[in-house]
């Protein structure tokens, strides 16, 4: 992944993602110390190369965490997430709606 920053000038960023966990052998292991050190080489190679970093964030502490490792280029959301997110939200609305009705029929006028 690293000779992929220095050796294409065409590029401009470079996206750590699920192969190469899984090439590693640590599939899903988000926190397992290879990964960890493999992330850590990408940003190294980025900022010798004059490249972004860039990062898939599936919610804002994965946003959070890779920004502040030195990730400058990032993708939001996966749209199941994004739906599942915002229809809970939706839900939730709606239960305070019937919830705050139920209450003001309850209270004298």
């Amino acid at each position: 992944m690293v000779g992929e920053v220095r050796d294409n000038p065409v590029k401009q960023a470079l996206s750590r993602g699920g192969r190469a966990r899984g090439a590693m052998g640590i599939p899903g292991e988000f926190g397992h110390r290879d990964y960890l050190a493999a992330v850590n080489r990408i940003v190294a190679a980025c900022a010798a190369h004059a490249k972004a970093p860039a990062i898939f964030a599936i919610d804002a502490l994965w946003a959070r965490e890779y920004a502040a490792k030195g990730f400058r280029l990032m993708a939001y959301g996966v749209d199941q997430l994004l739906l599942q997110d915002a229809l809970g939200r939706g839900l939730d609305l709606l239960r305070d709606a019937f919830h705050e009705a139920e209450v003001d029929k309850g209270s004298p006028g």
